[in-house]
């Protein structure tokens, strides 16, 4: 891929995290108050949820690339490209500000303001639905990578359930993702096992 290919791809996907994010700011000012986001990511067990989330993701990580390595799961071709194209450095940076903006939506937005008239149970439900529909299209095939996926969400989604705070979820999400990128970007994303 030419280098200016390259450069417009990672635009359009940074841009695209851009507009996320304005839109995620603009749902906030009309439907949370500024003690709401404080709250979000303010912890007086700061250390230790970041020790146990962390090791959650990890954990979480492992297992699911054990489950593929012994499945042999092949991730889409798309994805393949997209991830060779743009580099390992690009692969990681996108895969930690999707951990951020992804929790920040499901579980910030989403499933922390609709708990108080919802119910914990239920907006957790809800946001976990959200997440894994959210990428269904992009895993339709592999479908391991859709579990994974799933128990990702729940376990953020219980994670933010639990403590109220969100940086949790957002380190899990983070160690999940960067994790799995780099145990499969020597195999799992090289094009010799692509169907």
């Amino acid at each position: 891929m030419s280098t200016g290919r390259k450069s417009l791809l990672l635009g359009s996907v940074l841009l695209g995290h851009l507009l996320i994010g304005i839109a995620l700011i603009w749902i906030f000012e009309r439907s949370a108050t500024w003690n709401y986001i404080i709250h979000l990511f303010i912890s007086r067990y700061w250390l230790g949820q970041l020790i146990l989330s962390v090791v959650n993701g990890l954990v979480l990580a492992y297992l699911f690339t054990v489950i593929i390595d012994r499945r042999n799961v092949k991730i889409p071709v798309k994805m393949q490209t997209m991830f060779n194209d743009l580099g390992p450095n690009a692969s990681y940076g996108l895969q930690v500000l999707a951990g951020f903006y992804e929790e920040f939506l499901f579980r910030g937005v989403l499933q922390g303001l609709i708990t108080p008239e919802f119910g914990k149970i239920f907006s957790l439900f809800i946001a976990w639905f959200a997440f894994s529909a959210l990428h269904l299209p992009q895993y339709w095939r592999a479908k391991e990578f859709l579990v994974g996926v799933s128990a990702l969400s729940a376990a953020c989604g219980i994670w933010f359930a639990v403590t109220g705070n969100l940086i949790g979820a957002i380190v899990i999400h983070m160690a999940f993702n960067v994790y799995v990128t780099r145990q499969r970007s020597g195999s799992l994303f090289s094009s010799d096992i692509m169907g």
